[in-house]
């Protein structure tokens, strides 16, 4: 009974035969990105081993994990 007050649209009404999934697309790097994130992961490591402590070397794992996410997520 479709027509009955307080009923909800029925699955038949969504109508979504016409919508057809988008091809997941991998994006493409450009040598710029790659770039930075070479270089700029050395440097965070090069700074945490020129420190020579343990400390600096968790940091500087640490600095290198969110220098690349945010690097991914911004390019």
């Amino acid at each position: 009974m479709p027509d009955a007050p307080g009923a909800g649209p029925q699955i038949d009404d969504a109508d979504l035969d016409g919508v057809a999934p988008e091809h997941f697309q991998v994006a493409r790097r450009g040598r710029g990105f790659w770039i930075l994130l070479v270089v700029g992961n050395a440097l965070l490591l090069g700074g945490g081993i020129a420190l020579q402590s343990l400390t600096s070397l968790v940091f500087a794992l640490g600095g290198m994990g969110l220098f690349t996410f945010g690097l991914l997520w911004s390019l």
